[in-house]
């Protein structure tokens, strides 16, 4: 076709149909203990074309296909064609208005809840809701002329019955939307997919192997954001397209796809919880718990789904952090934005009102109780949690991944906060706060013989310091007062206060001395509520609240 001859798609309106969320449609399809798949038998050609149109669908065909030189016939479709632009549309504005005539039945809900193109993903609750689910969608499809195919679920009984109808899918594992799932064991899986390690590492490749990861609930994200990681460095260095990569990134990258290669042949359940809990009073018990946490090389989500004593995964999402550098404050709150768009959607997906946020920063949590104090950055982004919130190897056998911590499903045992009663503002003189107040008594530094960077092992470094501080304390104490037995838990508590302390005040000078004087605060201090604490002579600085299980 030229600009002055167009084809028939380019004089079709394309509109995208109205779909419901993918990512919705597979945590509901793990909600219940019975799971349920079908999809609709040639639906494209049982959607009729008005007669004015069939002309616009005209082509040409032999009159003896098996002669090559019979005269040729026009033909044209009677139906809506595959491949017309505005098809997807057409059958789901078709399948949407044919459901939505016969809202008043629960089958109808359902099916126009789990649709998605001409598949139906469902789970219910009862086995004998399945059979009616099975008999009451068939019978309400073939009112518009559909008909449902390829039935497969984990209930025995409708497997039966679909078998003895000559519809039942005899695949061992079942495509669901682009997963893989196993109804006899109910087990689900990814689709093999192996990256090959032996290709020339360029940007290119590397762009084309991590593409084909599809990955839509975030269970591999504990790799693949290393590849976002990677390639946010490659583009950072500006490589060519089609050139090697160096040595080291080819090394970086080998073993990302080493791990992806592993990560993507796990198994995980599809169902949430254990059998024995599928009552009405359990799933009353049920509720949704959002964790977020950032680094200075991504942030993310996840969500985690518990009832009674059992916990599992369902959902979760992360990004790397922008190329302008921001403080890990400010990304530990971009990590709740994550979470609470997270909880949001899954909150509308699974109906589940119950929800706790879970973060390990208390300056998120200043930021999220006092929005007015801090600049528009933080409002902003403060103001869009409110809104939504309403208030390898090693991954292939990772069970706390796919679980969650043990005491998720024990509030007992759940991590307490303790704030500390004061909190130190810039504003606020150093005498007139004791949290400010420094001990001027002179503390024993670490002798310049210590290299700290020959050591690997932190008890043995300990242990060194420890001695070394004992020998100064005995040359300066008469022979009978010296100590000569084993080590007590206060000297190494001491030696590690001391290498403490003297990384501190190698590497933050400028803010101890902030600190110290009565000068404006710097930002650090502000951001983090840094102040000197006195334990003896042993002068730390820390943030003002302290996390603790």
């Amino acid at each position: 076709m030229s600009r002055n001859h167009p084809s028939l798609n380019d004089c079709l309106q394309s509109t995208p149909p109205e779909l419901n969320v993918l990512t919705a449609i597979l945590v509901r399809f793990r909600l219940k203990q019975y799971a349920v798949v079908t999809d609709i038998e040639k639906a494209f050609l049982h959607i009729g074309l008005h007669e004015n149109d069939r002309d616009m669908t005209r082509f040409l065909w032999l009159s003896d296909p098996t002669n090559p030189e019979s005269a040729l016939k026009t033909y044209r479709f009677k139906s809506v064609l595959f491949g017309a632009v505005c098809s997807p549309f057409i059958l789901n504005a078709t399948l949407l208005k044919h459901l939505q005539r016969n809202a008043n039945t629960w089958v109808s809900n359902r099916l126009q809840s789990d649709l998605y193109v001409d598949n139906f993903l469902s789970s219910l609750d009862k086995e004998t809701d399945v059979i009616s689910y099975f008999h009451q969608s068939r019978d309400l499809m073939s009112e518009a002329g559909f008909t449902l195919r390829s039935w497969n679920s984990n209930s025995h009984k409708l497997r039966d019955t679909a078998r003895q109808l000559n519809i039942l899918d005899k695949d061992e594992v079942t495509k669901l939307l682009g997963l893989r799932w196993e109804p006899e064991t109910d087990i689900m899986t990814y689709p093999e997919r192996p990256i090959e390690t032996t290709a020339i590492t360029t940007k290119r490749y590397i762009l084309q192997s991590t593409s084909r990861i599809y990955d839509p609930l975030g269970f591999l994200t504990p790799i693949t954001v290393k590849v976002k990681i990677l390639l946010q460095d490659i583009w950072k260095n500006k490589f060519d397209w089609d050139t090697m990569l160096p040595r080291s990134y080819q090394q970086r990258w080998l073993q990302i796809a080493t791990d992806l290669n592993t990560a993507m042949k796990a198994l995980f359940q599809r169902y949430y919880f254990a059998e024995t809990d599928d009552n009405q009073d359990a799933a009353d018990d049920t509720k949704l718990h959002i964790f977020v946490d950032a680094s200075t090389q991504s942030y993310g989500a996840t969500a985690y789904i518990c009832r009674r004593n059992h916990s599992s995964l369902v959902m979760a999402k992360n990004r790397v952090t922008p190329l302008k550098p921001l403080t890990l404050p400010k990304l530990e709150l971009m990590a709740a934005v994550i979470g609470a768009g997270l909880s949001q959607h899954l909150q509308k997906a699974l109906g589940i009102e119950k929800i706790d946020y879970w973060s390990d920063s208390q300056i998120v949590s200043h930021w999220l109780s006092n929005p007015e104090k801090n600049n528009r950055f933080i409002r902003r982004r403060v103001e869009e949690i409110k809104n939504q919130t309403g208030t390898g190897s090693q991954y292939h056998d990772n069970k706390l991944w796919f679980t969650g911590p043990p005491w998720l499903t024990d509030e007992i045992k759940w991590p307490k906060c303790k704030v500390q009663d004061t909190t130190v503002l810039s504003t606020i003189q150093p005498e007139d706060d004791q949290h400010t107040r420094i001990s001027r008594q002179p503390a024993p530094q670490i002798p310049d013989t210590i290299d700290v960077s020959r050591f690997n092992n932190l008890q043995k470094l300990l242990r060194v310091t420890a001695y070394v501080r004992r020998f100064i304390d005995n040359c300066r104490t008469q022979h009978q007062d010296r100590m000569v037995e084993a080590f007590t838990v206060t000297e190494l508590r001491e030696a590690e206060m001391n290498l403490i302390r003297q990384c501190q005040s190698t590497v933050y000078t400028e803010v101890i001395e902030n600190l110290r004087s009565v000068k404006s605060r710097l930002p650090l201090v502000r951001q983090l509520r840094l102040y000197i604490d006195r334990e003896g002579y042993n002068q730390m600085w820390r943030s003002y609240t302290q996390c603790t299980p």
